[in-house]
């Protein structure tokens, strides 16, 4: 890998996590943990029976601890199957009841109005480092909209600043009110589908 890593790019993430998948390193969660941070913000806005779409998982504990914590019905996704390959195998072997799907977040295989919840922390981050993050990023974004029920929520861990976030959000094609929150130096988007 290089000093200076492409985070937009697909095989910069399938190289990271091959890696990854044959070292003793296996897990790695970007920005916050579930337990340092995220679990009270989540639980005070999902529902333990929601069902949740995990964007971007990578190698990250997250799926796992919600699920420990009582959440009973996560899917996330990648779109390295290097990823996918480590997590699901990590699933499988405790018996967790956890799905691990190869998939792009910017063309989910998912019906419309069928999520309560999509969760990505740092997808939206890292496709702002890629080629045509303009576009990568507004199809993510109207991916989620589409897959999300009415009254969904759509939560975003990031490290961008508001005016470079928001943006993501903030179009006229799109039905939903915004919030901000921080949780110490991370940011966090809450958009909910009317």
């Amino acid at each position: 890998m290089s000093s200076n890593p492409s985070y937009g790019d697909k095989d910069y993430w399938d190289k990271r996590y091959e890696i990854a998948s044959n070292s003793n390193n296996q897990i790695y969660d970007w920005y916050k943990d579930y337990e340092s941070g995220l679990k009270d913000y989540i639980n005070h806005r999902v529902s333990k029976s929601d069902n949740i779409l995990v964007i971007g998982c990578g190698n990250s504990l997250l799926s796992e601890e919600m699920y420990l914590d009582g959440y009973s019905n996560i899917t996330s996704i990648d779109y390295s199957r290097n990823a996918i390959n480590i997590m699901s195998s990590r699933a499988y072997s405790r018996g967790y009841d956890l799905k691990y799907l190869e998939m792009d977040a910017r063309n989910l295989n998912f019906k419309d109005e069928s999520i309560d919840v999509v969760l990505d922390k740092g997808t939206i981050d890292a496709l702002m480092c890629g080629d045509d993050s303009s576009e990568n990023c507004d199809q993510l974004a109207r991916e989620a909209y589409r897959v999300l029920k009415p009254g969904g929520t759509m939560i975003c861990i990031s490290y961008g600043i508001p005016s470079s976030r928001i943006e993501v959000f903030d179009k006229p094609y799109f039905n939903w009110k915004i919030y901000k929150d921080r949780i110490e130096q991370h940011y966090v988007y809450r958009v909910i589908k009317n």
